[in-house]
């Protein structure tokens, strides 16, 4: 504080000098408004006007020297030393003005803000110091070279035209070299298993399927006590490796709790592949939905899903349509272009030496006015 006190000093009798000089110089060109006209920059000079006589004039004329006098003003000569008082305004207003510059940055900008905002600022920065290496192999990672499986079709069931002559479980298989059977039927305990047109906007056809008994409160194990479920059987042509599900899925009305899940015979159909449920005053309408299968790998006996769905009443549905199964296309990864890693390594190591260069420089200080 003693030296912060010295300072404020300074910067503040600098500029009660420059107010001071500047008041001075305006005061001077106000006063010199009233003063007379050689304060004003001319001068009064009385000088003789000769008027010389005409020669041979036959009347006589001009015999004698006709001398008259009269007054002229002429300026005075310029001091080339002096400077106009208008410059010494503009001179004095300009160390005026940079002296309150130079106040305020001083009292204000480094006394004051330096230690809130600059200080922390600081600190942080020689934190990120450390963490700059660990920063840095995360934005490498980020762009680095990824590994995505490419998918084509391999079996579809569009489930949405009971006019196929198959009462709409008609199917196409896409790669017969992959498999060479798909089926699809009903389980034991369903009520409802038909393809139909459900009261969607707009009107679609799908699979409906329900229970046979209204259970109060429905939960996932009443589907599985009561076998409500449908079943997709896949025959391999050798082996076979699927990667997802995909399927439009959906409530066929808001009323009740309605839910359905997904279990395969890998494992004996104990775990779920997928679930889904939702509440009573849920939306109705078909969402779109993907399961991941990227385990079912080397597939060379047929494998089985179940699909089970559950809900509060007979006549309500959960509704399907359009599932089709995919599987790696055969040929490799898709990949991220090559230069992205280096990329992310040259930007982190710059980011790094910039950070490093903010830290190692000075505090901008004032200059001393």
């Amino acid at each position: 504080m003693p030296q912060l006190q010295v300072q404020i000093e300074k910067h503040w009798g600098c500029l009660e000098r420059s107010f001071n000089a500047w008041r001075t110089t305006l005061t001077t060109l106000w006063r010199s408004r009233d003063a007379d006209p050689a304060s004003q920059g001319q001068s009064q000079i009385t000088v003789p006007l000769v008027m010389e006589p005409h020669q041979g004039d036959s009347a006589g004329r001009g015999g004698d020297d006709a001398r008259a006098y009269g007054r002229f003003e002429a300026p005075p000569p310029k001091d080339p030393d002096r400077r106009p008082r208008s410059v010494t305004a503009c001179a004095n207003l300009f160390i005026g003005l940079k002296s309150i510059i130079s106040f305020f940055w001083f009292v204000i900008l480094q006394n004051f803000l330096a230690p809130a905002v600059v200080m922390p600022l600081r600190a942080f920065a020689k934190r990120c110091t450390l963490l700059s290496p660990l920063l840095a192999a995360p934005a490498a990672l980020l762009l680095s070279q990824g590994q995505a499986l490419a998918s084509t079709a391999l079996v579809t069931f569009p489930l949405n035209d009971n006019a196929d002559g198959n009462s709409g479980f008609n199917y196409s298989i896409i790669d017969s070299s992959v498999l060479t059977a798909a089926t699809i039927a009903n389980g034991p305990g369903f009520g409802t298993f038909s393809v139909g047109t459900e009261g969607f906007t707009p009107d679609v056809q799908v699979l409906r399927t329900g229970p046979s008994s209204n259970t109060f409160p429905v939960s996932a194990a009443d589907a599985l006590n009561n076998n409500w479920y449908f079943t997709i059987a896949l025959t391999p042509n050798g082996s076979m490796s699927i990667n997802t599900i995909n399927l439009d899925c959906g409530r066929g009305n808001t009323t009740g709790v309605r839910g359905w899940f997904v279990r395969s015979n890998l494992d004996n159909f104990v775990s779920d592949l997928y679930s889904n449920q939702t509440p009573d005053g849920a939306a109705k309408g078909l969402q779109p939905v993907s399961i991941d299968l990227s385990s079912f790998t080397g597939l060379t006996t047929p494998t089985e899903f179940r699909f089970y769905s559950y809900t509060e009443r007979t006549g309500r549905y959960i509704a399907f349509s359009n599932i089709s199964f995919l599987q790696a296309d055969g040929s490799g990864p898709a990949s991220v272009p090559g230069p992205l890693p280096l990329l992310g390594v040259g930007a982190a190591f710059g980011w790094s030496r910039r950070l490093r260069k903010r830290i190692a420089a000075p505090l901008i200080t004032p200059s001393q006015a």
